[in-house]
């Protein structure tokens, strides 16, 4: 895969031949990604999963100048391109997060974000 943006096409094609589909990017694939998540995604009701590693949050625990400037604006962005997200701290509870990302996604009919970030980042 040469971009976290095929990697969204790829997903939302999987999606369209009835595949319950996911996408893996750190944060700024978000940025890479905008215009299909936009585009396929919202634009034309693809449910998929986008699993976010939160680098940059204020929780990321390997913060560093490389990430921070991006990271404290993922939110912001996700929300300019109207995805619902959830920020996912430790590992408590995840099945049952990701079950319930899973059914919002299906019933929005477009993207939604998990942002992995605090434990997920030691």
């Amino acid at each position: 895969m040469g971009s976290e943006a095929e990697g969204v096409s790829i997903a939302a094609g999987a999606a369209l031949g009835g595949k319950v589909v996911a996408s893996y990017m750190e944060g700024t694939g978000v940025y890479v990604s905008c215009y299909n998540i936009l585009t396929v995604g919202v634009r034309y009701g693809v449910p998929m999963l986008l699993l976010v590693s939160y680098v940059g949050s204020f929780a990321d625990r390997r913060n560093s100048f490389l990430y921070v400037q991006r990271g404290t604006k993922l939110i912001p962005q996700l929300e300019a391109l109207d995805v619902q997200y959830q920020v996912i701290r430790n590992g408590e509870g995840l099945e049952r997060k990701v079950k319930d990302a899973v059914r919002m996604m299906n019933s929005l009919k477009q993207p939604v974000a998990l942002l992995f970030t605090e434990d997920f980042t030691l």
